[in-house]
Parts: C-alpha cells; sequence; structure tokens
C-alpha cells in the first residue's frame, strides 16, 4: 500500500512540474506517458516511475530488515477521454493477475506470469548473471540425505541441506539470496473499451498453487461483487490448502478488481469496499 502511493503521489508531483515545463519548451514529459485519444491527453504512470518505486523499497528493505522478502503487483486503472479504461499492471514474483470478461466472466486469462525458474527466459538470465558474476546456483533443493528434491530455486552458494534459496527469481527486499534475484518489475498495458466490463483476480501464490484458472472462473461465474468473490475464492483455497492438499498454510490474499462500470473510478473509494471501478 505504501509503495503504491509514494508511485502515485511521485508521478503526480513529477507530472504536474513536467507539464508546465513542456507547455514552455514543448517537449514529452518524461515521467508520464502520454496517449492522444481524439485529440486529447491522457496521463498514465510510467514504467519508469513505477521501477524506481520499486528499486527504492527493495534497498530501503535490504538496509532496515536483516530477513525480509515479498513479491508486488500493482494495477493503475486511468479513464480515457472516450470513456474506455487504460490498465497498466507491474508485477515482481509470484503474484499472479487474471482477467475475466464476458457473460458470467466465462472469458478469461492471465495478465501475468510468475517469475520462477519455470520461464525459459528468467531460468536464462539468472545462469547468464551467474556465468558472468557468480554467486549463483540453479537446482532442486537437496533433502538431508542428499537427494534432490522440488521445485528448482536459485541459490547463492553450492546447493545443500538447508542451503538458502528462493523459488522467485525476482523479488524485494531478499538481502541473502543470489544478486541473480533482482527487484526490477515486469510490465504490461492493455485498454478496456467503454461498453465492456472486465474483472481483475490479483492473488498471491496461496490462491494459485490450489486453484487452477477453470476452479477461479466457477467461482467467479457465481460471484455478483467482488467482496463475495474474493471471500469465496479465499475460502475456496485454505479448504483446499488443509483438507485436499495437505498443506500447510501460505499467504492466501486476494484482491477483486471490476472495471467498467457507470460509478466514476474516483467514488469507488469512499464506498463500501465491494463497489466496482
Amino acid at each position: 500500500k505504501r509503495m503504491h502511493k509514494e508511485i502515485i503521489a511521485s508521478a503526480s508531483t513529477s507530472s504536474s512540474e513536467d507539464l508546465r515545463e513542456e507547455q514552455k519548451e514543448d517537449r514529452l514529459d518524461k515521467t508520464s506517458d502520454k496517449i492522444k485519444i481524439q485529440g486529447k491527453r491522457e496521463l498514465m504512470v510510467s514504467e519508469e516511475t513505477i521501477s524506481q518505486a520499486y528499486h527504492d523499497l527493495d534497498i530501503s528493505a535490504k538496509d532496515k530488515h536483516d530477513w525480509c522478502g515479498s513479491t508486488a503487483t500493482n494495477v493503475f486503472i486511468s479513464t480515457c477521454p472516450d470513456g474506455s479504461k487504460l490498465v497498466r499492471v507491474s508485477w515482481t514474483g509470484d503474484c499472479r493477475v487474471a482477467m475475466f470478461q464476458g457473460s458470467k466472466w466465462n472469458r478469461g486469462e492471465y495478465v501475468t506470469f510468475d517469475h520462477d525458474l519455470s520461464r525459459d527466459d528468467e531460468k536464462a538470465r539468472v545462469l547468464r548473471h551467474g556465468k558472468e558474476h557468480g554467486g549463483t546456483f540453479v537446482s532442486r533443493r537437496i533433502d538431508k540425505r542428499g537427494n534432490a528434491v522440488g521445485a528448482w530455486a536459485v541459490f547463492s552458494e553450492e546447493p545443500k541441506h538447508k542451503g538458502l534459496s528462493l523459488n522467485m527469481t525476482r523479488s524485494i527486499g531478499d538481502k541473502h539470496c543470489s544478486s541473480a534475484v533482482i527487484a526490477d518489475p515486469e510490465f504490461t498495458t492493455f485498454r478496456i473499451p467503454k461498453h465492456e466490463k472486465a474483472r481483475l483476480v490479483v492473488a498471491s501464490d496461496g490462491i494459485w498453487k490450489v486453484l487452477e484458472y477453470k476452479s477461479v472462473r466457477k467461482v467467479m461465474s457465481k460471484s455478483v461483487t467482488p467482496m463475495e468473490a474474493a471471500n469465496a475464492l479465499a475460502a475456496k483455497a485454505l479448504r483446499r490448502t488443509e483438507r485436499a492438499y495437505h498443506l500447510t498454510r501460505d499467504d492466501i490474499t486476494v484482491m477483486i478488481i471490476d472495471i467498467g462500470c457507470s460509478r466514476p473510478l474516483d467514488q469507488t473509494f469512499r464506498g463500501p469496499t465491494e463497489t466496482p471501478l
């Protein structure tokens, strides 16, 4: 929450200053992306501003906390002059975003993709970093008998039993992990037309490791409000974790954002949490 507020504050302050300067010099604003729609200018928080906030928080966390680590996902929504919604999503780590549309939210797709070694591009980046800078090993975790178990992970030293490792290839504040684990966010930007609606599911791995896309879509189809959908997903993930999969409780966190209703964006923060955007 703090990082999101700082991003908005930084973008708002810098945008105002840059826009005033632009009127004098007729140059491009370095802080906010300008998208011309029907002759008008639309502001969206820039990738540069968001990235800087991620890096600042990463440095601060490593400086103030010896053991600390987190993923991050931010969603920025801007109303365009033509009534459409411009959406920019930034993420680092394995908090995932899915988008649902259509009748009873029957169409959907993943908007983000986890930063882990299952991605060929991330694995190649980590291995390249290790080759160039050292201090990076990719291996499965080792049990007390010396056998490889579990998912692939990034180590800062030769893999061993109870050796420090991380399944993710990007995170914020993981001070003792390999330097190949970075805080750089990835981005995706898309538009929701004026007369279309969309429902975004923003959730931690405690949701996605036990609920597949079809299960989430089924919950969406039965949920009228975002709050109802969020509660249902969290409850289902908890049941799956404790009963069906016999796993320990993980961070089960979920946020539902409805886009495309008639209420203006700036009014959604004044009402109850189930009020859609």
